[in-house]
């Protein structure tokens, strides 16, 4: 509904007022609000949150914000990387109230309700960047809502553009780093193929997650760190596959034929081999593409994945 800011002599209160309409079918499941980015130069601001309904207001929650310390600068700043939230509704005597309040408006016909987040400010120059409330359960958005109130559906739509671009990179580098190192492998021959394909079997046989895992650990959680093991790691299996495939058609006829004119070895691997098994390519990079996909977001579930 809005933010409504008062100024007096002891400071300021900034009230945000949100309208939730009720269901016809259920109740929301639990309540939930955040706060970001609280900046207070003095006395520490307080937080309540309440509840309006058919003219009466009830409070849930009172919380005090952790104060500065004494090395730090004005003006204090909280809850700038992580947003405070907290789910009012996992407190048993508060989910006792709230669903007595909800039977009381089903009773009086009432089909919404005013969720009041107030935070008491003791210095005008005190701020806070963003506030919300949520009321959440299973009708609540097209998938639902998480255990901290954030709506599913939204999160996926937001994810996708993520997954689509670790998906979309890892699959072409692995794809291109495992045809060529194939082709090279099978073209060349002798102590380069054999160096070569000893080096994918030592890189084969490494336990390709747990390395992973503890590269993701040492370095950081970062997008680009994540795309970048993938791709080291990744690109060995193709490049096993490739390499009878370029053994065969290095013996073809037009393969002589270039060596005969004096073509280069990179001109004759990238020009005459490698489109040669393009269909193939292609799909190997779909396929690599739900892998890479997978992979990240096992490191995500693990904790590992980028915040940002």
């Amino acid at each position: 509904m809005g933010s409504e800011v008062v100024e007096d002599e002891y400071g300021k209160t900034a009230n945000y007022r949100f309208l939730i309409e009720l269901s016809k079918e259920t109740d929301p499941t639990f309540l939930a609000f955040s706060v970001a980015d609280v900046k207070f130069h003095g006395e520490s601001p307080v937080i309540r949150v309440s509840l309006e309904g058919n003219g009466e207001r009830t409070a849930l929650y009172r919380h005090v914000v952790r104060g500065g310390a004494p090395n730090e600068e004005s003006p204090v700043q909280r809850y700038a990387n992580e947003a405070f939230r907290v789910q009012l509704t996992s407190d048993l005597g508060v989910e006792s109230i709230v669903r007595r309040i909800f039977s009381n408006l089903r009773i009086q016909g009432e089909s919404s309700f005013i969720a009041v987040v107030r935070i008491d400010f003791s210095n005008a120059k005190d701020s806070v960047g963003e506030v919300r409330f949520t009321a959440g359960g299973e009708v609540f958005g097209f998938l639902g809502t998480d255990n901290i109130g954030r709506d599913i559906f939204q999160g996926i739509l937001a994810g996708l553009a993520i997954a689509l671009m670790v998906g979309l990179i890892v699959a072409f580098f692995v794809t291109l780093i495992g045809s060529s190192v194939g082709a090279i492998s099978a073209y060349a021959g002798g102590k380069v193929d054999s160096l070569i394909q000893r080096t994918i079997d030592v890189i084969t046989m490494v336990p390709t997650l747990p390395i992973v895992i503890f590269l993701v650990f040492v370095f950081g959680a970062k997008l680009y760190y994540i795309v970048l093991f993938l791709i080291v790691f990744g690109w060995t299996g193709l490049a096993i596959q490739t390499r009878p495939l370029f053994m065969q058609i290095r013996e073809e006829g037009f393969i002589s034929l270039a060596q005969a004119r004096g073509y280069s070895s990179p001109r004759i691997i990238f020009r005459h081999l490698l489109p040669q098994i393009m269909p193939y390519l292609f799909a190997s990079f779909i396929f690599a593409m739900p892998s890479a996909i997978l992979s990240e977001a096992g490191l995500s579930f693990l904790g590992l994945g980028d915040p940002s």
